[in-house]
């Protein structure tokens, strides 16, 4: 397969053409060259898991291929065992395919769904519509609003009439290939088009692939959507737009445009009629994007009398700050443990994800598991929740040492089974017992750690932030907490970390993909476009970066509160 694009047919006799068929839903792709299996998959609309962003260092990824001939590659031979080699097991993230195959795909190493776009978008009598609606047939009028975001990819089919949301999904972003966090991927995409057109067509092909999932889902065509909005940090919308990132990786931190877009489907890539408009919010600068922008508005930032504070959580996490009066903006690198990359024991928030967890006065475990399914891992709101509770029981001590005096919480009980469970490693912290199907559950020191570095790099910025608003925790009237998991985690658990300012529970307001419902109203209310330029370009942006006021925060905040500060 040549890098000009995966969907190309080629003139015969240019080389070598095969198929490769992914099951269980039989859908083929021709290749004309080496390929490698994500790829390849992508090209069907079947975006693989790649957890540890395709080093074949976790061995999670495994797919099996059940006709044709499969290399066994060095990482194949240290995750798999050579019963599972015969059988066609293979790593997606090392398998290169290079003559026809059927690859069967199993469920959990397929991207599902990670975030939503909430509830429905209920239009108010006063809205000025972005379109005079009036479908022929009877037909609704759809819409597509699209998060793009670095570790996911969300979408929502609009009815434009209604607001209703018709159809959401979530995908994982196949630019992990390139790397898990903003950084890896500026300095992948380099500095020449070349370079940087893998990235801007794996993005492109994910979204379109989801797209077509949602249409096809909802039975209807892509002649129903007449117009689009998108939203992302100005990385991705770099990678996705085929511009060069480079500038958002090097001081001054500059990207190539701020200033809303406005584009057509053919542009981008999008799966509709070519000249379907798409709207992208603008950025405030750097890495302050239009998905913070979209939140923003989503939970009216502009609009207000008092001081409220948004912060929204992810691989780069933005804060905005508004003082009554001021807007002002930062962002921090957080890295993927608020989605539980890199943690031991995480996964995605699907069936088998705990997503709640509290440690009950007995020492024994309170689960609550996605799906009612047996547990297999801990998303994001279930590792906050597991690390506050440990923290509140003195298991986790503030500098982050797991301790081992006092109650003897290295045997944790499975609240399933009610049974003491012993720590498999010597510095980690059981929850479920391994058996059955569950490879047993555990954090050990540096899943603490990693949780911990995130927590303080984004509680810095709301200080440094604060600081400069002159705004005090007792002054903020509202605080919002957006996010992958922003509406499931317990404000309780937030508070206890740290992670927030120490307001009252009751000023905390968990409002989930907060970024995707502004891209959802922006189809619905041209208001809501003006709305968000003008804060854009209003908004104040605080580069944290170099500030000794913020790398002293940020020492500060590598500690968890004692009990007398939270």
């Amino acid at each position: 397969m040549r890098p000009s694009g995966w969907y190309d047919r080629h003139p015969a006799g240019a080389c070598a053409i095969f198929v490769i068929r992914f099951l269980p839903e039989g859908r083929a792709v021709e290749l004309d060259g080496p390929t490698d299996v994500f790829q390849a998959a992508a090209a069907c609309g079947i975006l693989l898991e790649l957890p540890c962003a395709g080093f074949a260092r976790c061995g999670h990824c495994r797919v099996r291929v059940t006709e044709g001939a499969a290399e066994v590659s060095e990482a194949d031979q240290d995750a798999l065992e050579p019963d599972e080699l015969r059988e066609g097991w293979r790593l997606a993230c090392a398998l290169t395919l290079r003559d026809a195959a059927v690859v069967e795909v199993p469920r959990a190493v397929r991207s599902t769904s990670l975030k939503g776009f909430g509830a429905a978008a209920v239009p108010d009598a006063s809205r000025v519509p972005m379109f005079a609606l009036g479908p022929a047939g009877g037909r609704a009028t759809l819409g597509l609003a699209v998060d793009i975001g670095t570790t996911s990819l969300a979408a929502a089919l609009v009815d434009l009439g209604t607001g209703a949301s018709v159809k959401t999904g979530s995908v994982r972003n196949p630019q992990a290939e390139f790397g898990a966090d903003v950084m890896s991927r500026i300095h992948a995409a380099g500095r020449d088009a070349q370079s940087r057109r893998p990235l801007m067509l794996a993005v492109r092909r994910g979204v379109a692939a989801l797209a077509s999932g949602l249409l096809r889902d909802a039975g209807a065509a892509a002649a129903d959507v007449v117009a689009a909005t998108v939203v992302g940090n100005p990385a991705m919308l770099h990678f996705w737009y085929g511009e060069d990132a480079w500038g958002l990786g090097v001081a001054p931190y500059a990207g190539r445009w701020t200033a809303a877009l406005e584009t057509r489907a053919e542009v981008v890539g999008m799966p509709f009629e070519p000249r379907v408009p798409v709207y992208v919010f603008p950025c405030v600068k750097s890495h302050v994007g239009a998905d913070a922008v979209a939140a923003a508005v989503a939970v009216g930032m502009d609009d207000r009398d008092s001081p409220a504070l948004l912060v929204d959580l992810g691989t780069n996490s933005e804060i905005v700050l508004s003082d009554g009066e001021r807007v002002f903006a930062a962002s921090t690198a957080a890295g993927p443990a608020f989605e539980c990359g890199g943690i031991t024991c995480g996964m995605r928030a699907e069936e088998g994800a705990i997503d709640a967890l509290r440690l009950e006065p007995d020492g024994r475990w309170s689960a609550h598991v996605i799906g009612d399914a047996r547990p297999q891992g801990l998303c994001g709101s279930g590792l906050l929740d597991a690390v506050a509770e440990l923290l509140r029981t003195g298991v986790v001590e503030p500098g982050g040492s797991l301790c081992r005096g006092g109650r003897d919480h290295d045997s944790v009980p499975d609240s399933t089974d009610q049974q003491p469970v012993q720590s498999a490693r010597p510095r980690s912290v059981a929850i479920v017992e391994a058996g059955g199907d569950s490879l047993g559950i555990s954090l050990d020191a540096t899943d603490v750690r990693r949780l911990q570095l995130a927590i303080g790099a984004v509680r810095a910025g709301i200080e440094v932030l604060c600081a400069d608003a002159g705004v005090a925790a007792a002054d903020l009237e509202t605080v919002f907490v957006a996010g992958t998991f922003g509406q499931y985690v317990r404000k309780a658990s937030l508070l206890r970390l740290g992670l927030l300012p120490p307001v009252q529970p009751e000023r905390v307001r968990t409002v989930g993909n907060a970024a995707g419902a502004g891209a959802v109203l922006a189809l619905l209310d041209r208001r809501v476009r003006e709305r968000a330029e003008g804060l854009a370009g209003r908004a104040r942006y605080v580069e944290l970066a170099g500030r000794r006021d913020y790398e002293e925060a940020l020492l500060r905040s590598l500690r968890f509160p004692t009990a007398s500060e939270g």
